[in-house]
């Protein structure tokens, strides 16, 4: 995983603390406090699998911090530099990243720690500070870890956080054990008869009814929820919401048990969202500067409506029940006019846009499902899509460019498109793909039949959870 400047900046612009992000005010690495604090939080992130490292922000505040010195980061931050101190420090090697992006006209850091942890990191080496005092000890497992207060932090692992640490390498090894099995079947090495054991084997179970009703009927209330909100906000949405959008409402069975819909509930779910994009499903708005976009309790749930017309052109509304179920509203990427303005809004659809934004929320869900009380094992998850104002828009590879039309132009006559999954809580991120593949086939079907490339969902995942996309 690298970090390129567009997510950098958005990073930097809407600064979140999470398991998978690490915001620090300014530290040097020609300093041994400064040293021991960057080593700490990459093994930290590398051993979570990966995220960002920020350098230059309050974590509190969320605003830049002011450095108590001159200098210039894209210098005392170079990439070499870093990665020399992984180098020294790290058990195993990876390779990090570097941006630098600005805001209020200071540049920061952002450092990329890629994914993919195999085996645990640790510290090969100790690192004194003050006499008698070791900064880093030789043989340290550090992990982003939520402590009891609800506060996320990178410390050394204690006997609680192995079991994360042990299943994240786990399922990265049954990711390269998956590209083996399917090497082998591409080179013609399995017959027809173990590659249908194979299917059989790696095929998902039906959703159960019961549950594709309770996350179709939660994706209209949520619906019904968002045009309540879209009334009452005082906020100028430019009718954004009438280009369409996408939905996903996500029911956990069995529900939650001992949450409400309060602040330990809101931080415990916030610290577990692994960020796998730079504007995340289910994104953590408390930090945001505009106080309208901030989550509040109604009705039993928090939501939130994020309205950024000027710059990002982004519109969402969440809402977070404390048993276990979830919505989101989202514009369509096509129709962010601001960012995008060689792309008409209203006339295209990505469908490797739409392959990304069903692996993450898959993914994200997965991660929420896990501060239930109950065991994985026995717990399921259903999730229901919708797309809507699809009617005239056309299949278009301009975000994505991996959907290959062979000059045909597929177009929706069909306004809008639903479909549903239900997911076990305990599959691996790693082995997502059969879902996305299943979700994305409905979703672009609707253009005309069109039907994907076998590998196209696989791809899709791939760069999502390596924070691509």
């Amino acid at each position: 995983m690298s970090v390129d400047i567009s997510s950098a900046q958005q990073i930097v612009d809407f600064p979140s603390e999470g398991l998978n992000c690490e915001l620090k005010r300014w530290i040097f690495p020609d300093e041994p406090d400064g040293i021991a604090k960057i080593v700490k939080a990459a093994l930290a992130l590398r051993n979570r699998d990966g995220g960002y490292l920020v350098i230059g922000i309050d974590d509190k505040t969320h605003l830049p911090d002011q450095p108590n010195r001159s200098f210039k980061p894209e210098e005392l931050f170079h990439v070499d530099v870093l990665q020399s101190l992984i180098a020294k420090f790290s058990s195993q090697p990876f390779e990090i990243s570097t941006a630098y992006p600005v805001r209020g006209g200071r540049t920061l850091v952002v450092i990329g720690i890629p994914s993919g942890v195999r085996v645990p990191v640790a510290a090969k080496r100790d690192l004194e500070g003050s006499p008698n005092v070791k900064l880093i000890k030789d043989g340290d497992v550090y992990f982003r870890t939520l402590r009891s207060n609800n506060t996320v932090s990178s410390a050394v692992a204690r006997s609680t956080d192995w079991t994360d640490i042990i299943d994240i390498c786990m399922e990265n090894r049954e990711a390269d054990l998956g590209r083996f099995i399917r090497r082998h079947i591409a080179g013609g090495v399995a017959d027809p008869s173990q590659i249908a054991a194979l299917r059989a084997a790696f095929t998902p179970s039906p959703p159960a009814p019961s549950l594709a009703e309770q996350s179709y009927a939660l994706l209209d209330a949520g619906l019904s929820r968002f045009m309540e909100c879209l009334k009452q906000d005082v906020r100028e949405t430019g009718g954004r919401h009438t280009l369409g959008g996408w939905e996903v409402a996500l029911v956990v069975s069995p529900p939650f048990s001992g949450f409400k819909a309060d602040r330990h509930f809101l931080a415990t779910l916030m610290g577990t969202n692994p960020q796998l994009s730079s504007w995340p499903v289910w994104m953590d708005t408390r930090g945001f500067n505009e106080v309208a976009d901030h989550p509040v309790v109604r009705s039993g749930g928090w939501e939130a409506m994020i309205s950024e017309p000027l710059m990002w052109d982004h519109l969402d509304f969440m809402r977070f029940e404390p048993s276990g179920r979830f919505y989101l509203w989202r514009a369509h990427d096509d129709d962010a006019s601001a960012r995008h303005r060689d792309v008409s809004a209203g006339t295209h659809l990505d469908p490797g846009l739409v392959a990304r934004r069903v692996a993450e929320a898959i993914a994200v869900g997965l991660a929420f499902a896990r501060t239930s009380q109950h065991d994985l094992a026995e717990v399921e998850l259903g999730f229901s899509f919708r797309w809507s104002h699809l009617r005239k828009r056309f299949l278009s590879a301009w975000n994505s460019h991996i959907a290959p039309f062979g000059g045909f132009r597929y177009i929706a006559e069909d306004d809008g498109v639903s479909s549903s999954i239900a997911v076990p809580g305990d599959t691996s991120t790693s082995a997502i793909a059969p879902y996305v593949h299943r979700v994305t086939s409905e979703a672009v079907s609707i253009f005309g039949g069109y039907v994907l490339p076998d590998n196209f969902a696989e791809q899709a995942v791939k760069q999502v959870l390596e924070r691509r996309s």
